[in-house]
């Protein structure tokens, strides 16, 4: 036997419960900010491209059309056309400073037994 299924046996002896991801979070798509950005804007607008640079490289918007909250998950879905950022992640680290732009989703926990710093790596 390998070591993991060794750890199972010995440390999940009735085994283990698996669970689709639309049975422990939520998904909410994100909206298209284009028309509402502003250099000097309250918000963080969550695109692909600051996901992959990591927040180096982002824009600002003054409306929160798709609001974010600590501990949200935003996962790129669509990036054009390299597509070198797909399903890269953040996690959110607080509240009232992001909001989602189109081709990236939010994914919210909503089961007490997964932690989401599990679910962002």
């Amino acid at each position: 036997m390998s070591k993991i299924n060794d750890l199972i046996k010995e440390l999940c002896p009735n085994g283990v419960r698996k669970y689709k991801l639309s049975d422990i979070v939520n998904f909410e798509n994100g909206k298209g900010h284009e028309k509402v950005v502003n250099e000097n804007g309250k918000y963080v607008l969550l695109t692909s491209k600051a996901i992959s640079t990591e927040l180096k490289s982002f824009r600002r918007t003054d409306e929160q059309l798709s609001s974010l909250f600590k501990n949200d998950i935003a996962m790129v879905m669509s990036d054009l056309p390299n597509g070198r950022a797909l399903a890269k992640c953040f996690l959110v680290d607080c509240d009232d400073l992001y909001t989602l732009n189109q081709r990236v989703c939010r994914l919210t926990n909503k089961v007490d037994f997964v932690n989401e710093n599990y679910l962002y790596y």
